[in-house]
């Protein structure tokens, strides 16, 4: 519920806002959002991983005071650095493109929202149908609301300002909940005790931007280039597509995640064997995740039939273009969760593993950078699946490279 509130119901709401406001507007619109999601990655830092982990096996009534002091540290942390980034990326942008301004500043409530909501802490104890119910609802009332309320082309602002106010009003009920429910109060926190956090989870936190830069940019990217309109407004539908194809598959990642870790833990090192054990694993996940590409690609012509939102959306094929080229992207990331963050992490090669993320977002920026100024939208599209296809490569390499240092040492 969600992955998939966070990532399908927003996809209900960008075909119909693109149909209604126009690519100009639109494209604003999707720049603007970029930044929040980049200062997102930094919002949360590590903790998703380690705030999970420093709760596990903790319970409310016989803990509540470790809870409090664990919760108040990474609120407090997470709340200062969004009031540190929040106010530098506007401003940057303001100086950027003034007429951004507005648009920017609504957008920042998203980061705010994933700043307070404690979803790290639901899940470390097992609770989930909280934050569940919280961010489905909230959600679904952003996308109802849109769907009511922006009919012209000046409507485009509603569109950051309803949906930040609508996830930032989610995160305040969890938060709510996990002080009326669970009994977790606020505490005193040491500036001593979040530099310790910062320093403990900065691999994390390297990787997760490293993510986000080879996943989530390349929309900011190109409007750095200077395109504007169509071309920012295609990729961006034909990204956030993929991004919800991608939701859809995690759960069935999640379901193989438990077998992965099996395998993994029976070698001490990468090798060929390994590879091809999780490699039986994977691909009952990529054959669902072909079966979803060509049901959706089926399934566009028939929307744009019958659905009026849909059919009023003129770059419509060039997003279909672009879907085409990144689905093959979406394969590779299936075998990057396999291969690397069950696989590789498992077996104690996390730094591999994170050189290899930052390798990829190199790669996609410069990729993205240079193909995005000869080829425009199209550039970024290629770069998306050249960046997963990169990782994959360093991935796969380690596997193998392992077994030929194993074979060169006996």
């Amino acid at each position: 519920m969600i992955q998939g509130s966070n990532a399908a119901l927003p996809l209900l709401v960008f075909p119909y806002v693109l149909g209604v406001v126009g690519a100009q507007h639109y494209a604003d619109i999707v720049v603007t959002e970029a930044f929040s999601v980049l200062l997102i990655t930094v919002i949360l830092y590590s903790f998703e991983i380690d705030g999970v982990a420093a709760v596990t096996g903790l319970r409310p009534e016989r803990d509540r005071a470790q809870l409090s002091k664990i919760f108040s540290r990474i609120l407090v942390l997470r709340m200062t650095l969004f009031t540190v980034a929040a106010p530098m990326l506007v401003a940057g942008l303001s100086l950027f493109r003034p007429e951004l301004t507005h648009i920017a500043a609504w957008w920042m409530l998203i980061p705010l929202s994933y700043a307070l909501q404690p979803t790290w802490l639901y899940q470390g104890l097992q609770a989930n149908g909280i934050p569940a119910v919280c961010t489905l609802l909230s959600r679904a009332v952003a996308v109802v609301l849109i769907l009511l309320l922006v009919k012209r082309p000046d409507d485009f602002l509603l569109v950051p300002a309803i949906m930040g106010v609508m996830y930032a009003l989610g995160s305040v009920a969890m938060l709510a909940f996990a002080m009326a429910g669970l009994g977790i109060r606020p505490t005193r926190v040491r500036w001593g005790e979040l530099m310790q956090m910062i320093r403990a989870g900065k691999e994390i936190f390297l990787g997760n931007v490293g993510v986000a830069l080879y996943r989530d940019s390349n929309v900011l990217l190109l409007g750095f280039l200077g395109l504007h309109g169509a071309p920012i407004a295609a990729y961006s539908l034909a990204e956030k597509t993929t991004k919800a194809v991608q939701a859809v598959i995690r759960p069935l990642n999640q379901l193989f995640f438990p077998k992965a870790v099996l395998v993994t833990q029976a070698a001490n090192s990468p090798n060929r064997d390994v590879f091809v054990r999780l490699l039986r694993l994977t691909w009952p996940q990529l054959g669902a995740l072909v079966t979803i590409w060509l049901a959706l690609m089926a399934a566009v012509p028939i929307l744009r039939q019958h659905v009026p939102a849909i059919g009023q959306i003129q770059e419509l094929d060039q997003v279909m273009l672009f879907m085409s080229l990144m689905a093959l992207g979406t394969l590779f990331g299936v075998c990057n969760f396999m291969f690397g963050s069950a696989g590789l992490n498992t077996l104690g090669q996390k730094r591999a593993l994170l050189g290899g993320i930052l390798f990829a977002a190199v790669v996609s920026v410069i990729a993205t950078a240079t193909l995005g100024g000869v080829y425009g939208a199209i550039g970024a599209a290629i770069s998306f699946t050249l960046s997963e296809g990169v990782l994959f490569a360093t991935i796969a390499r380690k596997y193998y490279r392992g077994e030929r240092l194993v074979n060169v040492a006996s």
